[in-house]
């Protein structure tokens, strides 16, 4: 008999642990590492009767010379190229961000220095900051890119308005025109064009500060809103099909196997808007982030990118764009953006998280299911306790309709857990409500189902047992 019973609590602990191990779920995570765009090349750099393809060091533009057109001058590769997402658009609007960034190649010289595709008024590479929507001319860059010679990674250069008037040439530009090679360009609203020079550290304005041009190129700027774009050719075209490659945007490789990307930056958020313009911020109630403030991705679209937020620098995130509080004091709130492959940005504003007073606790209180005095019950008293004992008095003796209907919420709360004190002391353990509490879950059910089995299989035993015994 002694056997049997061990047998019987065996097999009813079996079916109590089965119950507990149907309720845990497996975890998994996967990232990938490249992604395709959802742009031609043409959008990215391009031009009229321009072939642009995907080529393993960039987007390339073929853009045509002397030899085969008759108005080479025409013929400018453009950065970028009209596209029909407006996504690739936002990053050349000084609007929205602070800065464009591109760099590329022109393969006018070959790895040795020899001439291979030149243009028809000799070694001169312009390069032209244009009006995004039309051909107005910002400024107008002119590269010696033999001075000194073709491969000494310095050459000079002058800087022009675009009627060719102010000439200046302070500094010597970096890089060759070959393919290996390449230009790096900036554009800001405050320091106009950028390079990098020699003997100079960093990106330098080509202009050296020259008032003249700064003048003309605001009012310029002014003109077209701040939208621009960059056209690429020879001085007079090209004499044959010179390769223009865009090799990135913004820091973003453009570097492709066939369209395939190794996409490395995450989405950029755009300037000027905070992650939240909330003066105001109690614990408990749920914010939400500024609708305006989104992120852009080069390589996919803005609907590619996801959100997720966090209030206690990244260690717990939230999927999507709002928030709240628990605790009181200077918080920051976080807003991370995701492209497509699961590369991160953020953006972060630091709050202050202020104690309720009685008509925001009341209206905290009213907004909570009269079903969550378990659940709740914590995170209520916590509130409560925050607040100054004026205001905890307030919620005592308050006569308001939203105050008294708060109060007795509070206190059935605090009656469902025992809580004895509920305007004072500390929090208590929530009580059981009954022998046995289950939430009724598909999980509960379940435990719920082995606990009924296996107390059924005990009482009938135990029945056969007292049977012999009578026998």
């Amino acid at each position: 008999m002694k056997k049997r019973k061990m047998n019987i609590f065996g097999i009813a602990s079996v079916l109590l642990l089965s119950g507990f191990l149907l309720t845990t779920a497996p975890m998994s995570k996967a990232s990938a590492v490249s992604t395709t765009t959802n742009k031609g090349a043409w959008e990215y750099v391009g031009g009229w009767d321009i072939i642009s393809t995907y080529i393993a060091s960039g987007v390339q533009a073929a853009v045509k010379g002397a030899d085969s057109v008759s108005n080479p001058w025409d013929y400018k590769a453009l950065i970028p190229n009209s596209p029909n997402d407006t996504t690739l658009k936002n990053f050349f609007d000084l609007n929205l961000y602070e800065s464009v960034e591109i760099s590329f190649s022109v393969d006018m010289y070959d790895e040795s220095g020899n001439e291979q595709h030149m243009a028809v008024n000799g070694d001169g590479l312009f390069v032209d900051v244009l009006d995004l929507e039309s051909w107005n001319v910002i400024l107008h860059l002119k590269i010696w890119v033999n001075s000194g010679s073709p491969l000494n990674g310095d050459h000079s250069y002058e800087l022009t308005l675009g009627d060719w008037s102010n000439k200046v040439n302070p500094f010597w530009i970096k890089g060759n025109a070959t393919a290996s090679s390449q230009f790096t360009i900036k554009f800001d609203l405050e320091n106009h064009l950028q390079s990098y020079a020699g003997g100079q550290d960093g990106f330098v304005n080509l202009s050296g500060g020259n008032e003249t041009i700064k003048s003309a190129v605001n009012t310029a700027l002014a003109n077209c809103n701040n939208k621009i774009k960059f056209a690429i050719y020879g001085d007079g075209g090209f004499k044959t099909t010179t390769n223009v490659v865009l090799k990135s945007i913004n820091n973003q490789s453009l570097a492709n196997n066939d369209g395939t990307f190794d996409d490395n930056v995450g989405p950029a958020f755009i300037k000027g808007v905070d992650v939240t313009d909330g003066t105001t911020f109690l614990p408990g109630v749920t914010y939400n982030t500024n609708d305006s403030l989104v992120a852009y991705d080069i390589i996919n679209n803005g609907g590619n990118t996801y959100y997720k937020t966090s209030v206690d620098g990244g260690n717990t995130k939230v999927d999507g764009r709002t928030f709240k509080f628990t605790e009181l004091g200077e918080k920051v709130v976080t807003l991370y953006a995701y492209d497509g492959v699961g590369n991160e940005s953020s953006i972060s504003k630091t709050v202050t998280v202020s104690a309720h007073n009685a008509t925001t606790f009341a209206a905290w209180m009213n907004s909570e299911h009269t079903a969550s005095c378990v659940d709740k019950y914590k995170e209520a008293k916590t509130y409560l306790l925050q607040m100054s004992q004026d205001e905890i008095n307030n919620f005592i003796n308050g006569t308001s309709e939203d105050i008294v209907a708060a109060r007795e919420r509070y206190e059935a709360w605090c009656r469902a857990n025992n809580d004895i004190n509920p305007y004072s002391g500390s929090l208590v353990s929530p009580s059981n409500l009954s022998a046995i509490k289950i939430e009724f879950s598909s999980s509960g059910v379940i435990g719920l189902a082995g606990i009924v089995f296996a107390v059924f299989v005990l009482l009938f035993v135990t029945l056969k047992v007292m049977k012999k015994k009578h026998q």
